[in-house]
């Protein structure tokens, strides 16, 4: 994989689109992002869909349609309700549209954007011969933990994505049950501090990459790398330590702008 990968929704100066968004996906094509990368949740009724927070509250409207609901936890919905909510208009009011036809990198109107579920997500990603990164997510004991690591692999197989998928979490228990449902499905492992010993971690949980946090000195991923172990770090917004890790060999990089870091590697023909 070449060393652009990502998530482009969070809030703020350069992001193009909400994230966990179909829109989000074809903003991240347009750009020229090697793949995409999304995160897992479950609803009420045991559908797979893409939110990174288990609160409604930050990316929906969900206050206003369902004023009674609180505390707004996505898990106490269901689909057909989740379908009722504008998860865009939130990326509006911090991005305010400047839509050009012409600009791969304008920011458009998302009002109304809907949540997709996890099927939409790997049947756009098919449908575009292109590549992500699925994470799942802890869900903090929710009903939908039980099953959303065998209905993710299993969509994955059904769809015939198995070579285009890099499926992460913070979760040994997680990525040890994909591993069982699938041999040949490729594991990362995400950590929010540098491991002591990553490749004795990686190979433990027979995963073949590790994604550590953008704190991680460039000198250690270049060491890893020498050692033959595929590197991630996530999530890297800033140029110069985008330009530290390329040096370094990082495998990849996880970054929110992907407009920014592709400008960079072009500082860096071949990589």
């Amino acid at each position: 994989m070449d060393p652009v990968a990502l998530n482009i929704g969070h809030r703020g100066a350069s992001r193009l689109a909400p994230e966990n968004t179909l829109a989000g996906a074809r903003k991240a094509l347009q750009v020229g992002a090697d793949m995409w990368e999304l995160d897992l949740a479950v609803t009420a009724d045991g559908v797979v869909v893409l939110a990174h927070d288990d609160s409604l509250l930050r990316t929906s409207n969900v206050r206003e349609v369902f004023p009674g609901r609180d505390p707004w936890l996505l898990k106490d919905f269901t689909l057909a309700e989740l379908r009722r909510l504008d998860f865009g208009s939130w990326f509006n009011a911090a991005a305010p549209a400047s839509p050009d036809p012409d600009d791969p990198e304008a920011i458009e109107d998302y009002s109304a954007e809907p949540i997709p579920t996890l099927r939409e997500a790997l049947a756009f990603t098919r449908d575009h011969g292109w590549r992500v990164d699925v994470e799942v997510k802890d869900l903090k004991g929710a009903p939908g933990e039980a099953h959303v690591v065998e209905d993710a692999v299993a969509l994955i197989q059904e769809l015939d994505l198995t070579e285009r998928v890099l499926l992460t979490s913070f979760r040994p228990d997680f990525l040890q049950r994909a591993r069982r449902l699938d041999p040949d499905l490729a594991l990362g492992v995400l950590v929010f501090a540098p491991d002591a010993d990553p490749p004795a971690l990686v190979h433990r949980l027979k995963a073949q990459a590790y994604l550590p946090p953008a704190a991680t000195p460039p000198g250690e991923v270049a060491e890893l790398r020498a050692d033959g172990l595929a590197v991630y770090p996530w999530t890297v917004n800033d140029e110069g330590l985008m330009r530290d890790y390329i040096r370094a060999g990082a495998s990849g990089i996880l970054t929110d702008v992907p407009q920014v870091l592709k400008a960079v590697l072009s500082e860096y023909p071949g990589r």
